[in-house]
């Protein structure tokens, strides 16, 4: 237990190097890490000839990568059960509901629907291309196909 407090940095560095780009799992990232290092600190085993500190990098780093994993899972499943709400005309409280069912109803492509509701959920293109798991440039042309069928204020 000694090599948890001087390796608790090595946690923050490896959210910085890895992870720095999901900031609104900052925290709870960094958390999660926290407790992979406490479980390295236990598990450690030196007679099998590694480092603590490679240890321990590889369960920090698997750990959150883990929790990456399963809140874009998440996200992912409640943004189409959203969408799925706004075709069906459900009305939902936290987005303008009539601007979003006007401006969807407009749109027949099911990836430009999708794309459109993020953005107007405040989503950006990188965060919408973890969400529906499509390659950056995909959701960037996208974007600027929308932009030219509906307009440039709609994104």
């Amino acid at each position: 237990m000694e090599q948890f407090e001087p390796h608790l940095e090595m946690v923050k560095a490896i959210y910085n190097k890895y992870f720095s780009s999901y900031r609104w799992l900052r925290d709870d990232l960094i958390q999660e890490g926290n407790i992979a290092l406490f479980k390295a600190c236990q598990k450690f085993d030196a007679s099998k000839g590694v480092k603590f500190a490679t240890f321990a990098y590889k369960c920090i780093k698997t750990t959150m990568l883990d929790l990456i994993r399963q809140e874009l899972r998440v996200a992912s499943k409640y943004v189409y059960e959203d969408i799925e709400k706004v075709e069906k005309g459900a009305i939902c409280e936290d987005i303008n509901y009539i601007e979003l069912k006007d401006t969807i109803s407009r749109v027949s492509d099911d990836m430009a629907r999708k794309v459109l509701y993020l953005a107007l959920n405040g989503c950006n293109i990188c965060d919408m291309s973890k969400l529906l798991n499509k390659k950056y440039v995909t959701i960037y042309k996208k974007v600027r196909e929308i932009r030219q069928n509906l307009g440039e204020k709609i994104l």
